[in-house]
């Protein structure tokens, strides 16, 4: 009789499945927003890597890099959508701003001593914050605009 040994990679990839579903299902809900997709598909996306690292071993590849640089890529991906639609700073600066504000979630890692390498997390959020100030700075009103489209203040 053969010995059975433990698979240790089948819950990792079950949970993989299981995302991947979820994800489908999500850009099919939301086909008609592309920009909308793109914020969640980054989301789900840092979530993985995360969830990946720590299954793993924790090595800490996620937080010191990974995360860092999904950001940067969903900021890329958002305003060169936006360019290629003509979109105005009102329709997709609600996207920049929710980056930007869900970027800022790397302190917890960078202050709890989790995060090895801290000037990738730090270049991000900074990058974040300038692109906000700038639109905040020249673009008061389509923002403003956009907050209370999206908020219905």
């Amino acid at each position: 009789q053969a010995m059975r040994k433990p698979l240790p990679w089948v819950p990792i990839v079950m949970l993989c499945a299981a995302i991947a579903w979820i994800d489908i299902a999500l850009a099919f809900y939301l086909r008609n927003n592309v920009l909308k997709v793109l914020t969640f598909e980054g989301c789900i996306v840092m979530l993985l890597e995360f969830f990946l690292d720590r299954s793993t071993g924790a090595i800490g590849w996620s937080l010191d890099w990974m995360i860092p640089l999904t950001f940067l890529g969903l900021g890329t991906a958002t305003i060169a959508v936006a360019a290629y639609a003509r979109m105005r700073l009102g329709d997709f600066g609600i996207y920049l701003l929710a980056d930007a504000a869900l970027s800022l979630l790397q302190l917890i890692p960078l202050l709890t001593g989790q995060n090895h390498f801290p000037p990738a997390a730090i270049a991000c959020m900074a990058i974040y914050l300038v692109i906000v100030a700038v639109s905040f700075l020249f673009r008061l009103r389509d923002m403003k605009n956009a907050a209370e489209k999206y908020f219905r203040m």
